[in-house]
């Protein structure tokens, strides 16, 4: 398995992408240079993440 590009090299869609589906340290990661971006997840992303609630 390659190890995963860093969450700063990732293009806008594709950091919103690895957010949802990710899962632990690498999901805090990108949710973490999502907000230093100024970008967030739709409620429905969120849940899709496993977010809701939080």
């Amino acid at each position: 398995m390659s190890p995963l590009v860093p969450p700063e090299r990732l293009k806008d869609w594709q950091l919103v992408l690895r957010c949802i589906h990710q899962r632990g340290a690498d999901q805090e990661a990108c949710l973490a240079e999502l907000r230093e971006r100024g970008l967030w997840l739709s409620e429905e992303q969120r849940a899709q993440a496993g977010l809701v609630g939080n």
